[in-house]
């Protein structure tokens, strides 16, 4: 089968050891791209959809450079359309976990706080009784004839 290297002056060229397109038979294969400007050979500046249309515009110039019909130019606008509604879709869904994500972080930061006053009331309560029974053991008879008569039922130690 022939074999043919299909590129476009008005595609990005290949920045590596590859070719942007290759005809084989009635079969074109093209390579990844990434959104370099054809003109000035650099990446495009700007968010996601900036970049994904200037792929999928080098894309369709290799397209046309290796002979594809406008039925093959339509299916790529069609993808195109369904990949930005993808991609809006997931950036309104990571925004959203985003800001649970930072409710769920206040809620912690709220929570992690009461239990520290907790404790530090814990502490000052346990060095309390700690003091109290230290105060009841000093005012306990010191020898055994003095300690107070056992109750009814109880036998003395």
């Amino acid at each position: 089968m022939a074999r043919s290297v299909i590129t476009s002056p008005t595609a990005a060229r290949a920045i590596g050891p590859y070719s942007p397109a290759l005809r084989v038979g009635n079969l074109l294969f093209l390579s990844g791209q990434i959104p370099l400007d054809p003109a000035s050979g650099q990446l495009v500046e700007g968010d996601i959809r900036v970049q994904t249309t200037r792929v999928m515009e080098n894309l369709g110039e290799l397209l046309k450079a290796g002979g594809a019909t406008e039925a093959a130019l339509s299916v790529l606008k069609a993808a195109l359309a369904s990949e930005r509604q993808r991609t809006t879709d997931l950036r309104v869904e990571i925004d959203t976990l985003r800001v649970a994500l930072a409710a769920s972080e206040d809620r912690l930061g709220a929570l992690r706080d009461e239990r520290d006053l907790w404790a530090g009331r814990a502490g000052l309560l346990a060095r309390a009784l700690a003091q109290e029974a230290d105060a009841v053991c000093a005012a306990a008879p010191a020898e055994a004839g003095d300690r107070p008569p056992a109750r009814h039922g109880t036998r003395a130690a």
